[in-house]
C-alpha cells in the first residue's frame, strides 16, 4: 500500500491526517500521518463536474455569434458542426477531453449528449473519467420508443430548458424517465429568466445555468412575462 499525508478535507473541515491506496483506490483513511509518505500536501477527494458537452471540443468558437446561434436547438451552430463532423472525430474529442479532464482532477462527469441514441452511444469513447450520460432526444418531443432505447444506454435523461419544450411534453417525459429511476436533469434560465415554479414542477434530479434566475416575480399567466421568471415563491 502507498501513503500520502497532510491536511486531508473532510466535511467537518480540514483534518491532519493520511491515505493509503492501492492500484488508484483509497483503502484507508485514518488520522495521523502515515510511517512512510510518498507525497505531503493538501489532500482532497477529486473532481466531479456536473455539467458537460465534451463533443463540444469539435465546435469551432465563434464570438460574433450569440448565445442562442451557437446552442439554440435544432440549428444552433453547435448541432451544425456536430452533425457534420464525422463519428470518428467526435470519438476522437470524446477521449481527449475525458482524459484531459482525469488529468486535471476530474475523475467523473455527466455529459449532457445530443444526437439521441447514435450520439449517447458515443460517449463509451471516454475511457478516463468516469461518464454520467445523460441522453437527449433527437427532438423536443416525448417519444417513448426514442426514449426507452435511450435509457438502456445511459443513466438518464437531460433536454434543454423548458423554453424549447411544449410543457406537457416536457412534464410527460420527466415523469416517464423518473418511473423508470433514471436522472432526469435540466438545462434552466441560462439565456433567459424562466418560471422556476413551472421548472421545479418537473421534479428534476437537478437544474443546471440558473445564470438567470432571480427573486422576482414569475411570468404572468396571459404570456407577456414569458421568459421573465424567478425563484416564484419555494
Amino acid at each position: 500500500m502507498r501513503y500520502v499525508s497532510g491536511k486531508i478535507l473532510t466535511e467537518e473541515g480540514f483534518q491532519d491526517g493520511h491515505v493509503g491506496f492501492e492500484d488508484g483506490i483509497v483503502k484507508e483513511v485514518g488520522r495521523g500521518r502515515a510511517k512512510t509518505s510518498e507525497a505531503e500536501g493538501i489532500i482532497v477527494p477529486t473532481f466531479v463536474n456536473a455539467h458537460t458537452h465534451i463533443a463540444d471540443f469539435v465546435v469551432p468558437v465563434d464570438l460574433s455569434l450569440s448565445l442562442a446561434e451557437v446552442v439554440a436547438p435544432p440549428d444552433g451552430l453547435k448541432y451544425r458542426v456536430l452533425s457534420s463532423t464525422p463519428e470518428q472525430v467526435q470519438r476522437e474529442a470524446i477521449a481527449y477531453m475525458s482524459e484531459l479532464m482525469f488529468r486535471r482532477g476530474t475523475s467523473a462527469f455527466a455529459d449532457f449528449r445530443e444526437g439521441g441514441v447514435k450520439g449517447a452511444s458515443l460517449m463509451s469513447s471516454a475511457r478516463w473519467a468516469c461518464p454520467c450520460i445523460l441522453g437527449k432526444p433527437q427532438a423536443p418531443a416525448f417519444d417513448r420508443e426514442e426514449i426507452d432505447e435511450l435509457l438502456k444506454i445511459t443513466d438518464g435523461v437531460g433536454p434543454s430548458c423548458v423554453s424549447d419544450w411544449d410543457y406537457e411534453e416536457l412534464r410527460s417525459l420527466s415523469s416517464y424517465v423518473r418511473s423508470k429511476g433514471k436522472t432526469f436533469a435540466l438545462h434552466s434560465s441560462e439565456r433567459i429568466r424562466e418560471d422556476l415554479d413551472k421548472v421545479l414542477d418537473l421534479r428534476p434530479s437537478y437544474l443546471i445555468h440558473m445564470t438567470q434566475a432571480t427573486d422576482g416575480p414569475a411570468p404572468r399567466e396571459d404570456g407577456q412575462g414569458r421568459g421573465d421568471g424567478g425563484l416564484g415563491h419555494r
